[in-house]
């Protein structure tokens, strides 16, 4: 990754190298190390992407199947597709440099606190790019039982929230113009 991150970030810089991110059950011993142990995991159902049983559409990545079965080259990391950021709630977890925008620290905690920094990236024209072969993993598996703290917490936000995605959105359509038809809809 290191290799790959130098050479890309450097001829790209407004690159954001995305790397997919897996939830392994509480019941696993030893985290996954490979594709092939994760793939493992994931078909019997001990491992899920990223908030699957949460929130699925804000975290998926298209052709999971495809990254699966392609075979695992750690010695030549290398980029699988070029993503299109279309989802307002999706949040990437990636590699870049430290040029990227600074986090918009006016959204409160559960309310597209994470998300902003994607939607500033996306209104700068950031390329993401999705790498083959690595991934991240956490143990614990989200689910929709885990919304109801998380509605709550929201709830207590909304008014803040609704200041700062204001405001976050006068500046991106004052700062970046020419990027609005490409971005999704900002919002909650």
């Amino acid at each position: 990754m290191c290799a790959l991150a130098r050479n890309q970030l450097t001829r790209n810089p407004k690159t954001a190298l995305v790397v997919r991110i897996f939830e392994v059950s509480d019941t696993i011993k030893e985290m996954p190390r490979n594709k092939a142990e994760l793939r493992e995991l994931f078909f019997k159902g001990l491992a899920v992407e990223f908030h699957a049983r949460y929130k699925m559409t804000e975290h998926t990545i298209p052709h999971l199947d495809q990254w699966f079965n392609k075979r695992e080259n750690k010695q030549d990391v290398n980029i699988n597709s070029v993503l299109k950021f279309s989802r307002r709630g999706w949040e990437p977890q990636f590699v870049s440099l430290n040029t990227i925008p600074l986090h918009d620290e006016n959204f409160p905690f559960s309310l597209r606190d994470n998300t902003v920094l994607r939607w500033e990236m996306c209104r700068q024209n950031y390329t993401f790019a999705l790498v083959n072969d690595l991934f991240m993993a956490h143990r614990g598996i989200k689910t929709v039982y885990h919304l109801p703290l998380t509605r709550k917490r929201q709830k207590h936000s909304r008014a803040q929230f609704n200041i700062a995605i204001k405001l976050f959105k006068q500046r991106m359509d004052h700062q970046y113009p020419e990027t609005k038809k490409f971005c999704p809809e900002f919002g909650a």
